[in-house]
């Protein structure tokens, strides 16, 4: 979760009453103050998988992009997707780029949705010119 009024993320799992001691932020602390915190959602799996046909599609190489989408269209297309692409010197690294490049994109549009101004953006959402 985020904390509104101090800028920090917090961890919080909603469970059934039974709370782990990983958590730092209990069910109490929102509970009083419910507006106080926003949660920080992974994407989701449909998001994640579109990330993979995306890169797998970029790819000027139709062997590995013919491997890619084989690896995509079956059982288990996650661990196939990573499994093919180690068979590719350097496009298992290429593809951590490209991931983490995805990620940022997801976390710009969730800080401008957010219901406050970022006052102080980290420094690789000003350098992309992601945040305005």
């Amino acid at each position: 979760m985020l904390d509104l009024e101090t800028g920090q993320v917090r961890y919080w799992c909603e469970s059934d009453g039974d709370e782990t001691e990983s958590d730092d932020l209990d069910a109490e602390e929102v509970d009083a103050a419910p507006e106080r915190y926003v949660p920080i959602d992974p994407p989701d799996s449909h998001e994640a998988f579109r990330w993979m046909e995306r890169f797998a599609d970029g790819m000027e190489d139709k062997q590995v992009q013919n491997a890619l989408f084989r690896a995509l269209d079956g059982r288990r297309p996650f661990r196939r997707f990573k499994d093919a692409l180690a068979d590719f010197p350097g496009r298992l690294e290429a593809w951590y780029a490209f991931e983490e490049e995805c990620v940022y994109e997801c976390m710009a549009e969730w800080a401008k949705s957010l219901p406050v101004k970022i006052s102080d953006p980290p420094a690789w959402l000003v350098a992309k010119g992601q945040f305005l």
